[in-house]
């Protein structure tokens, strides 16, 4: 595997870009196939011509599907995208044979369909790039990528080992809320002593002037910064070493003491500061299903009735990203026949953490 990324630093020294060629059939085709619509010369492009090197699918001799194709080659370029795709590219193949999925808007790019990124073909579903990329939105594009839970240490040790001392976890800002401003600021006024959850500062201090100041303190306290925590899976890569005036600490990957680094910059820092960050994340659905069969997820059949029947009976629980009550009440009024129907469902009822962990 043969990609070097661009520079993103005007200090650091720029490296020299070659050209990997996945296959060099699905190369030339990509080329001929598409050089007739190529009226803006994007296949001239050393970084395009990059990204065509590691297309694995054979893109469709279809006009709609190749102006898609050099469409997304127009804004890759246009904001200087490349190092985001061959950075996931080069991560899928550390992983090797470890299924993953793509959770997000990634779904609407064909480049990501053709790289084997994802498996969904967004020409065919209908799905619209915009949500992915557009002329008028700058921000890097999000490819967030799930792992298996029980995998997901495997592959952070392959990402530090393969670029070591280049990469690093971002970190969470963790700011004082109210609970965590009050008993800051008790203990700033000198009580040792366990907080229960409930209590009454009365109970604790017996000096007005005390419990005054604590009020006072936390008021203060309330929306500043309290600490640094590890991010639940964004890493960057640079093109260099990890500049010393980010890196906020070492952290063990995992329990046999493999180091990573972690910089004290968060997902908004990191996103104004222009870097590519790529979300590693982990999947308990995707270890089920690993620790049953290692089949390949693209060869499940998609029309499995057994599957539409326990959705429309509102058995969904112990499924990842589809057993909230809300989406359990979603199927059962739905009665989903088709993955469409299931997308749309999730569309509704967004897979993601809610107040109380619950979704009413």
């Amino acid at each position: 595997m043969s990609i070097a990324l661009s520079k993103k630093y005007d200090n650091v020294e720029e490296k020299e870009k070659y050209i990997h060629i996945h296959d060099l059939d699905v190369f030339n085709y990509t080329i001929s196939i598409c050089e007739k619509y190529d009226d803006k010369n994007m296949l001239k492009n050393d970084n395009i011509k990059m990204l065509v090197g590691v297309i694995k699918r054979k893109v469709k001799d279809d006009e709609i599907y190749i102006k898609r194709l050099l469409k997304e080659f127009e804004l890759i370029s246009q904001f200087g995208f490349e190092d985001v795709f061959c950075q996931v590219y080069q991560i899928l193949e550390l992983a090797g044979d470890i299924p993953h999925i793509i959770r997000g808007s990634a779904g609407s790019c064909l480049l990501c369909y053709l790289m084997a990124i994802t498996d969904i073909d967004p020409v065919l579903h209908k799905i619209a790039l915009s949500r992915f990329m557009h002329e008028n939105r700058q921000d890097i594009p999000d490819i967030d990528i799930d792992f298996p839970s029980c995998k997901r240490d495997d592959i952070y040790k392959k990402i530090f080992t393969k670029w070591d001392s280049q990469v690093a976890r971002i970190s969470n800002h963790i700011m004082y809320k109210e609970k965590s401003a009050y008993r800051e600021a008790i203990r700033n006024e000198g009580y040792r002593k366990f907080v229960p959850r409930e209590y009454d500062l009365k109970d604790i201090f017996d000096d007005k002037e005390k419990i005054n100041n604590v009020k006072k303190k936390a008021e203060e306290l309330i929306g500043s910064f309290r600490c640094y925590s590890l991010h639940c899976g964004g890493i960057v890569i640079f093109p260099a070493n990890v500049p010393e005036n980010l890196i906020l600490r070492e952290y063990d990957v995992d329990k046999s003491g493999f180091k990573g680094t972690q910089i004290w910059m968060n997902k908004d820092q990191v996103e104004d500061a222009d870097m590519i960050k790529i979300d590693v994340l982990s999947n308990r659905g995707l270890s089920q299903l690993w620790g049953i069969s290692k089949k390949p997820i693209i060869e499940y059949p998609l029309d499995d009735q057994k599957v539409y029947d326990l959705f429309e009976k509102g058995e969904n629980i112990g499924l990842t990203h589809s057993e909230s009550r809300a989406m359990m009440k979603v199927f059962r009024t739905m009665k989903p026949k088709t993955i469409k129907e299931i997308a749309i469902a999730l569309a509704l009822i967004r897979p993601a953490a809610a107040k109380n962990y619950q979704k009413s």
